[in-house]
């Protein structure tokens, strides 16, 4: 009697189990750039699965927060929760930065921005999965979001979803004195965390200036690349899958069976 699987078939169980599901539509996942063979694997099946829409990508950085900043001094930054006439303005924020596709699977559109569904499904199973999202005025302008991500501890491996993302909510102006600037370093600066959790993970687009983090003492976690996939690319992707590494995930397998 097997007490184990391999890594191979436990990769393979995600996209069998969501196919399975009709009430899932999109799947995310992420890998560090470093991991050059999975990239190249992954890119391979982008250039050919066909439809762009099958699978996207975009970068993230993670950072880790062990010391919490200093709150925010800068009398021109508020920091307030999202209102909701804002929830339109964070989905083109969210759609622009990361692409349409990665920001559907990653519910930060407008219809799903509050996760109440999601909540809710994961209720259902015993899991906690929340979010609460901040905005960052400079002058009264809304410039930045923090998205506070919050799910059972030990849910979320990699800690993705107990993570504070920080979006951008206009075009991204490195220059010194600039709302985008200011609004970054206050937001970092006003980093809470969970009273069970010994520091903060941050997630930010990879297009974002590291300086301001570097400033605050965080440090560098995982420089990531983050995969979406809707229901007709996790279908391609499992057939190519498969086709690679054989139905348990191992490439020795494969070769036997094309041999």
């Amino acid at each position: 009697t097997r007490t184990s699987i391999s890594p191979g078939e436990m990769f393979l169980m995600v996209p069998e189990h969501v196919i399975a599901a009709p009430n899932i539509s999109r799947v995310w996942f992420a890998t560090t750039r470093q991991n050059h063979r999975m990239l190249s694997v992954h890119r391979n099946f982008a250039a050919m699965t066909g439809t762009h829409e099958a699978m996207s990508m975009t970068e993230v950085d993670l950072w880790v927060a062990r010391h919490l900043p200093r709150p925010p001094t800068d009398a021109r930054v508020s920091i307030r929760p999202m209102r909701p006439g804002e929830k339109k303005r964070i989905a083109n924020a969210a759609s622009r930065e990361y692409g349409a596709e990665t920001a559907l699977g990653l519910a930060l559109n407008a219809e799903a921005l509050e996760l109440r569904k999601l909540a809710k499904s994961c209720a259902a199973v015993g899991l906690e999965r929340s979010r609460r999202i901040d905005v960052v005025l400079v002058d009264n302008t809304p410039t930045l979001c923090m998205i506070h991500e919050h799910t059972t501890r030990g849910a979320c491996l990699s800690g993705l979803i107990n993570a504070t993302w920080i979006l951008p909510l206009t075009r991204y102006r490195d220059e010194p004195g600039s709302k985008s600037n200011i609004a970054f370093t206050s937001a970092i600066a006003a980093l809470g965390r969970e009273a069970d959790e010994p520091s903060r993970l941050v997630v930010v687009p990879a297009s974002l200036p590291r300086q301001p983090m570097l400033d605050a003492g965080l440090e560098v976690g995982m420089e990531l690349s983050m995969f979406v996939l809707n229901r007709s690319g996790l279908r391609r992707y499992l057939d190519f899958i498969k086709k690679k590494y054989g139905d348990a995930g191992n490439p020795k397998e494969a070769n036997r069976a094309a041999s």
